[in-house]
């Protein structure tokens, strides 16, 4: 029974190249819940994480009443899954450890930060969100990844696209009140302008624009227009936030802004905080073909990008960029014009910066694969010894598959 379910799992995991980005991330998101539901695993050490482990919330719950930590939302256009060798319905993996979900610590604090962010929101604890937010802005604190932990805070006072119309009329509603009690305050509008940014996507959804529906469509330009003017209000504020950039980007990239206008918010956001990972993603986004760049260009930008920063900064800055759409996209290092020698030497780097990260050995590995460098693949498949980080894998049965590329199956 067990072989039939992942036969028919890894069947649909072929199938996924025809899924948009929304559609492939929630197929992901339902798969992994079903294999931890359905597939006993075996394992005792590491202990395998249940989904209510992941969402402090528990799977499923969306009433108005939840606090919700949800995943991080991006603008990725379409992708198509990197798909491991597999085998006929007698296939059988064998890796030399056993194999678990496993909870790591940077997970653990990201979930915690968004979590308590959530329940101040709740609350309407203002002043102790205003002091949350100024403490990591202030540290700059942030993970192998590059992401500043400030982004896991205002990642809780966000909503995933599934939530309810409710739910964001409802934290909209909040979050201007936040305003009037703080006029001044930076946090409050970015954390604004983020919920109506993703509340546009969930009115347009991800298809193509001739697939768009009319009203879908005028929502989506109505509710980033929105954003824009929260953001606009926000600009001469005596404080201010790296995430404020990020979010004007994002709503430029949205409502199709020329080059030069996105040139110029580009270079006033590096001018501000020059290594902020999430600056670099977004332009990336911006100049893929996809949107408003050309084929190649995204790739050579980069690449320019990193160059100016220089050193071990600019390698590692290229990994975390590459990083950051490998989440979404199995297909990053196949199907664009990218260094696997830089991505490598980058990722050296930051296993420097960060010895402890579990997360950047198994993003190490897994980009690895993907770049078909098995031998530099094994050395941190090794290192992970099956404790399978779900940040990177998404599922245990994912890990396993990919495993079967390295080790000899018998």
């Amino acid at each position: 029974m067990k072989i039939k379910i992942l036969c028919l799992l890894l069947l649909a995991f072929l199938q996924a190249e025809a899924l948009t980005t929304a559609e492939y991330r929630q197929w992901r998101m339902d798969v992994t819940n079903f294999l931890r539901t359905n597939i006993d695993l075996d394992a005792k050490e590491p202990r395998e994480i249940t989904p209510q482990e992941v969402n402090v919330n528990g799977p499923n719950k969306t009433n108005a009443s939840t606090v919700i930590v949800p995943t991080v939302q991006d603008d990725n256009p379409e992708v198509k899954p990197y798909t491991p060798s597999v085998a006929d319905e007698n296939f059988h993996v064998t890796l030399p450890f056993k194999v678990a979900a496993f909870e790591t610590p940077e997970t653990r604090e990201k979930n915690s930060i968004s979590a308590q962010a959530a329940a101040l929101f709740q609350s309407k604890a203002y002043d102790k969100l205003e002091a949350l937010a100024a403490k990591y802005r202030s540290s700059k604190e942030r993970y192998a990844d590059g992401k500043w932990k400030l982004n896991s805070f205002y990642d809780g006072l966000n909503f995933p696209e599934y939530a309810s119309d409710s739910q964001f009329t409802s934290q909209i509603e909040t979050l201007r009140d936040w305003i009037k009690v703080h006029p001044e305050s930076i946090t409050a509008r970015v954390a604004l302008a983020d919920v109506l940014h993703v509340y546009a996507w969930k009115a347009r959804g991800h298809g193509f624009a001739e697939e768009v529906p009319q009203a879908g469509q005028h929502l989506y330009n109505d509710r980033l227009r929105q954003a824009a003017e929260v953001l606009a209000e926000a600009k001469d504020l005596k404080e201010k936030c790296p995430r404020f950039w990020t979010e004007l980007m994002r709503v430029g990239l949205g409502l199709g802004i020329s080059r030069s206008r996105f040139d110029a918010v580009f270079n006033e956001a590096i001018d501000f905080e020059p290594e902020y990972v999430g600056y670099y993603y977004t332009r990336a986004c911006y100049l893929r073909p996809e949107w408003h760049g050309e084929v190649g260009e995204w790739e050579k930008d980069l690449a320019r990008s990193a160059d100016k920063i220089a050193g071990e900064k600019g390698d590692i800055l290229y990994a975390q960029v590459v990083w950051w759409f490998n989440d979404d996209d199995d297909g990053i290092l196949k199907e664009n014009n990218l260094s696997w020698a830089r991505i490598n030497k980058g990722f050296d780097a930051i296993q420097k910066q960060f010895p402890d990260s579990f997360a950047a050995k198994s993003e190490h590995a897994h980009l690895a694969l993907l770049a078909d460098d098995k031998p530099t693949a094994k050395k941190y498949f090794d290192q992970t010894q099956g404790k399978v980080d779900l940040s990177v894998w998404h599922s245990v049965d994912l890990y396993k598959a990919f495993g079967s590329d390295i080790y000899p199956q018998k």
